[in-house]
C-alpha cells in the first residue's frame, strides 16, 4: 500500500512498508526516481519533496495509479494546489483592455505564484510590475537585491511610482546593516522597501538575521552557479515571497535555468543529478552540449516563469531600422592590419584553440581594437583612425540625439574626448559616457541629465556601463564596434526600444571592410538564426568552438 501524505507545510511525503515482491518494489522505487522533487529522507524514512509541483509529475508517471491511499491532509493540500495553479494560468492568459494589460497579467501572476521568474523582455517594465505586485499584497518589509550598477535605478523607479514608499540602498558595514534592519522594523509609513547589491548579502550576518515579506532579484542570472557562495548565501535569505526578474532568458543554457530555479522554486526540477539525467546531455568529459525532454521541461517551468516578447504585447512600439557603413582602411592602416593579422595566423600553426581560449580572445581582440582604433594599441598614433573619421562625418551630418556603444572602455574614453574636442563640448561632454567605473549614483545622474537635454547630443557607453540602463534621450544607435553575441547586441539596442519609445529608433553598425569586423558580422549574421536569448559566457564559448581552422577563416575573411 503507498500513502501520499503531507509534509511540512507544502509538501508531499510518499511512504509505503516493505514489500516482500522485489519487481513491485522497484517499480515503486523507479517510478519515484522519475520524478522531479523527490528525495529519500533517512530521518522521515519516505520519499519527500517540500513543494507541491510534485502533483504535476504524479499526473505524468504510473506511480500516481499505484497510490492506494491519500491522507485528509494531502487532498487538502493537493485540491488547493491545484486552484493556485489554475488561478496562475488564468492571472496570464487573461486579456484586458489597453496596450499595457500584459503587465497587469504579469503583476497578477507574481501574486499568485509566490516564489516565481518574470524573465519578459527588456523594455517592458519588470519592475513597475514587480512595485505594482508589492503593492498589491500590501506588504512591507521588501528587499530588492540588485547587481550594485542598479541599486540606485531602483530607488528612482520607486520615487516615480511609489513616491509615497520608504526606500533606502542599504549600506556596507555590518552597524549601517543593522541600523537599517532596525529602521525597517521600526518604520510605520507603508512599504519599507531596502536596496543591496548582491555582494552584499554573502556576509555572515546575513544568514537568518531577518524575515522578509517579498524578495526581489533583480538581473537574476548572478544566481544562476549553484556552487558559488552568492547562491549559497540567497538560500539562506527567508521571505514569504521570493521573486526572480531577468531580460536574460536562460533557455539555453539549461543548466543556469537550474541554478536560477534552485533558488525560486526548489521542488519545481528538484535534485541536479535527477536533473541532469532527464533534461541534460552532455559530452565524454562533462560538458554540457545540449538538453532533452524539452517538452517536459518547458511544461514544468510554464506556470511559474512569465516570459513576454515585445513584438508579442507591444504591437504599437515603432520599429527598429537597421543600416550598416562600411568604412575603408587607409594604406599605413591596411598595412599595419596585415602585420598583427599574420602575426595571429603564425600563431595559430602553433596552438591548438582548445584549451587556449585566453589566448584566442586576446588575439582576436588585438584586431579588434586595431579596427576601432590603432590608437587602442599605440599610444602615439598620429591619428584616431578610419572608423573614428567615419564616425565624425556621421556626426556632423546628423541633428538627432545619439547613443553609441563599445566594448573597450579605453575606445569609450577615446571617444568622448575625441568627439568633444572634433565637434564641440555640446556634441559630446567630457562626462557624457557610462562604464563599468562610474558609480551607480552618478551613472542615473548623467542618464537622466541626457534623458533631460542637458547633456549634449552624444552619450557613449560601454556594455558594462549600459547594465539596466534606461534611454529615452535619442533615436539614434550606433554599434562602434560588435560582439560575438546577437543577444547581447539586441541587448544594447533595447536601451532605447521599449515602453514610452514614440519614434523609429535607427541602428547603425560601423564596419571596416576585410577586416575581423566583417567576419564578426557573418558570424553574428549565422548565429541570429540559432540565437533567441542573450546566454552570459557565450562570446568565450563561440570563439573556442570555432577551432583553428574556422578561427583562420575567420580572421582571413573567409568565413
Amino acid at each position: 500500500m503507498i500513502t501520499l501524505d503531507t509534509y511540512k507545510k507544502e509538501g508531499f511525503s510518499i511512504n509505503w512498508p516493505w514489500h516482500p515482491d522485489p519487481t513491485v518494489r522497484y517499480a515503486c522505487i523507479n517510478a519515484v526516481k522519475r520524478t522531479a522533487g523527490f528525495s529519500w529522507s533517512k530521518q522521515d524514512k519516505a520519499w519527500i519533496c517540500e513543494g507541491p509541483e510534485v502533483l504535476l509529475d504524479l499526473d505524468r508517471i504510473e506511480l500516481w495509479k499505484h497510490i492506494t491511499t491519500i491522507t485528509p491532509a494531502a487532498q487538502q493540500r493537493a485540491a488547493k494546489f491545484r486552484i493556485e495553479l489554475e488561478g496562475i494560468l488564468e492571472a496570464k492568459n487573461k486579456e484586458h483592455a489597453g496596450e499595457y494589460g500584459f503587465q497587469i497579467n504579469g503583476t497578477e501572476a507574481l501574486v499568485l505564484q509566490k516564489r516565481g521568474l518574470l524573465a519578459d523582455d527588456m523594455g517592458l517594465g519588470k519592475s513597475k510590475q514587480t512595485l505594482d505586485a508589492i503593492a498589491k499584497l500590501g506588504s512591507t518589509k521588501v528587499l530588492v537585491v540588485a547587481p550594485k550598477t542598479l541599486t540606485y535605478n531602483w530607488a528612482a523607479e520607486i520615487e516615480k511610482w511609489y513616491p509615497n514608499w520608504e526606500a533606502r540602498v542599504m549600506g556596507d558595514t555590518k552597524k549601517e546593516r543593522e541600523e537599517h534592519w532596525y529602521w525597517a522594523d521600526n518604520e510605520d509609513r507603508g512599504p519599507i522597501v531596502s536596496i543591496v547589491n548582491y555582494e552584499k548579502i554573502r556576509g555572515a550576518d546575513w544568514d537568518a538575521k531577518y524575515k522578509w515579506d517579498v524578495i526581489v532579484y533583480d538581473e537574476t542570472q548572478k544566481l544562476k552557479n549553484t556552487n558559488t557562495q552568492l547562491h549559497k548565501a540567497a538560500r539562506k535569505l527567508k521571505a514569504d515571497y521570493v521573486w526572480g526578474l531577468s531580460g536574460t532568458p536562460m533557455e539555453i543554457r539549461i543548466e543556469e535555468l537550474y541554478g536560477i530555479m534552485s533558488i525560486l522554486r526548489p521542488s519545481v526540477f528538484g535534485g541536479w543529478m535527477r536533473f541532469r539525467d532527464q533534461h541534460i546531455v552532455t559530452d565524454a568529459w562533462g560538458t554540457v552540449i545540449g538538453q532533452r525532454n524539452t517538452e517536459l521541461l518547458k511544461e514544468r517551468l510554464a506556470p511559474w516563469m512569465t516570459r513576454r516578447k515585445k513584438s508579442d504585447v507591444l504591437k504599437q512600439l515603432p520599429p527598429k531600422l537597421y543600416n550598416t557603413v562600411y568604412v575603408e582602411l587607409s594604406k599605413p592602416e591596411q598595412a599595419q592590419y596585415k602585420r598583427i593579422k599574420t602575426e595571429f595566423l603564425d600563431w595559430l600553426k602553433d596552438h591548438d584553440s582548445m584549451g587556449q581560449q585566453a589566448n584566442v580572445l586576446v588575439q582576436l581582440l588585438r584586431l579588434q581594437q586595431f579596427t576601432d582604433s590603432y590608437a587602442l594599441l599605440e599610444e602615439d598614433a598620429q591619428s584616431y583612425g578610419a572608423k573614428y573619421e567615419a564616425l565624425v562625418e556621421i556626426l556632423k551630418e546628423y541633428d538627432g540625439r545619439v547613443m553609441i556603444f563599445t566594448r573597450f572602455e579605453k575606445m569609450q574614453l577615446l571617444l568622448t574626448g575625441g568627439l568633444g574636442t572634433h565637434l564641440g563640448q555640446n556634441t559630446c561632454y567630457p562626462q557624457a559616457f557610462i562604464s563599468g567605473p562610474v558609480g551607480a549614483q552618478e551613472r542615473l545622474v548623467r542618464v537622466n541629465a541626457f534623458n533631460a537635454g542637458q547633456l549634449g547630443q552624444v552619450l557613449v557607453s560601454t556594455d558594462a556601463g549600459a547594465y539596466g540602463l534606461n534611454v529615452t534621450g535619442a533615436d539614434l544607435i550606433i554599434h562602434y564596434d560588435q560582439l560575438w553575441n546577437p543577444g547581447k547586441m539586441w541587448q544594447r539596442e533595447d536601451r532605447l526600444h521599449r515602453i514610452g519609445q514614440t519614434q523609429a529608433v535607427s541602428v547603425l553598425t560601423l564596419i571596416v571592410s576585410d577586416t575581423i569586423d566583417e567576419g564578426m558580422a557573418k558570424v553574428l549574421e549565422k548565429r541570429r538564426e540559432l540565437f533567441t536569448d542573450i546566454i552570459d559566457g557565450a562570446e568565450d564559448k563561440a570563439i573556442t568552438k570555432l577551432g583553428v581552422g574556422a578561427l583562420r577563416r575567420l580572421v582571413e575573411g573567409r568565413i
